[in-house]
């Protein structure tokens, strides 16, 4: 089996992985990059300045009784679970999320895929 390499050369050594236990972050989801978070009362996804053809970053949280107040960028194209039909993502209370940011080399699309949580684990 080949070797995965990066497209700048070398081998490819995986994504970076960011965990934090803060409930409020204001994050800038830079590519090749996996955010690992609890439960969220407030997130704010920023965008990096530059954002190449190969663009892919990973955002994942809990959103509790309260529901997460989310603050995400204009012009992200959003798909999936608990976005509305204006095409927005609104976290609905005890979820688990996965976002996934990448670039089309034209758009930033947001996939979203939320799974419910018992009550009892928050």
């Amino acid at each position: 089996m080949a070797e995965a390499v990066n497209l700048n050369g070398g081998a490819y050594t995986g994504p970076n992985v960011v965990e934090d236990p803060a409930h409020n972050v204001i994050v800038t989801a830079e590519g090749d990059t996996i955010y690992n978070y609890g439960y969220m009362e407030a997130l704010k996804i920023l965008l990096p300045a530059a954002i190449g053809a190969d663009y892919i970053s990973q955002i994942n949280f809990t959103s509790l009784g309260n529901k997460t107040e989310l603050n995400v960028p204009i012009g992200v194209i959003w798909y999936g679970d608990d976005t509305d039909t204006l095409g927005m993502f609104v976290p609905e209370a005890y979820r688990r999320y996965t976002v996934m940011l990448y670039s089309d080399g034209v758009n930033v699309i947001g996939i979203v895929r939320g799974t419910k949580i018992n009550q009892q684990q928050s």
